[in-house]
C-alpha cells in the first residue's frame, strides 16, 4: 500500500441533475450492477441521488490514466465490472486498484477516487438527535455537540471512517472515537479522518488509512 496516498475528492449538485433528458443519458451508461440498485429504489428521489453518485464516479474515472478511455468513450463505463465485499462496499473489479467511494445527501452527491482505501460521507444538517448520540457516539464526541451542525460533522466522520474500512456498521459505530483527526479502531490499527465544507448547511468527511488528504474538493456539474 502507498504511504502517499493520492486522494481526490468530488462534490455535485444535482438538483440541476433532477430532469428525465440528462436523467436518461446517464441511466443508459451504467453497468448493470447499478441498474440494478437504482431499480430496487422505490422513491424517485432516492433512485436519482444513487443515479447521481454513480454518474459522478463515471466523470471523474475519466482523470484516472488507467480509465481515461472513458473521455471518448462514455458508453465503455457499462462495461465495468462492479462488485461488493462481504459487508456491501463497492469496488471495481477490473481495476482493482482503483478505490472509490460515494455519498450523497439532500442536493448533493460525493465521490472519492484513491490508490487505497479510502471512505467518504456528506451529511445535511437537520437536527440533534439526542438518543443516537447517546447510543453510539463517545463521551468525547458529546462534548463537541452544541449544535446540531455538530451532530452531522460527527456522524458523517464515523460514517466516512466505517465506509474506509470496507466493513459499514459491522465496525461497530460507537468503538471508535472521531473527536480528533487520527482515528484508532476497535482492532487497534489506526486511520484518519477531515472534514471539507461545501455549505453551512452540509457536513462532509474523509477517511484514509493515511494522512494524506486534498486541500479542497473539486465541483462538478453533470451535463
Amino acid at each position: 500500500m502507498n504511504n502517499n496516498a493520492d486522494i481526490k475528492a468530488y462534490i455535485c449538485d444535482i438538483r440541476g441533475f433532477m430532469n428525465a433528458e440528462r436523467y436518461n443519458k446517464y441511466a443508459k451508461l451504467m453497468p448493470q450492477y447499478v441498474v440494478k440498485k437504482v431499480n430496487a429504489l422505490r422513491p424517485l428521489d432516492a433512485k436519482k441521488r444513487t443515479l447521481g453518485a454513480w454518474s459522478l464516479l463515471m466523470e471523474c474515472l475519466k482523470g484516472v490514466e488507467d480509465t481515461a478511455f472513458l473521455h471518448k468513450c462514455p458508453e465503455r463505463f457499462a462495461s465495468l465490472r462492479f462488485d461488493e465485499n462481504e459487508y456491501g462496499k463497492p469496488y471495481l473489479m477490473n481495476f482493482s486498484w482503483i478505490h472509490f467511494n460515494l455519498s450523497h445527501s439532500g442536493d448533493y452527491v460525493m465521490c472519492v477516487i484513491a490508490n487505497s482505501d479510502v471512505g467518504c460521507d456528506i451529511q445535511k444538517v437537520d437536527r440533534k438527535n439526542e438518543k443516537v448520540s447517546h447510543r453510539f457516539f463517545t463521551e468525547s464526541e458529546r462534548e463537541m455537540i452544541a449544535e446540531p451542525g455538530d451532530f452531522a460533522r460527527i456522524w458523517s466522520r464515523k460514517e466516512a471512517v466505517m465506509k474506509m474500512t470496507g466493513k459499514g456498521l459491522s465496525e461497530g459505530i460507537e468503538t471508535f472515537d472521531v473527536s480528533g483527526d487520527e482515528v484508532i479502531l476497535s482492532d487497534q490499527t489506526n486511520c484518519y479522518v477531515v472534514d471539507f465544507s461545501i455549505r453551512n448547511e452540509y457536513k462532509c468527511a474523509i477517511s484514509s488509512r493515511w494522512n494524506n488528504f486534498p486541500e479542497s474538493i473539486w465541483r462538478v456539474v453533470l451535463l
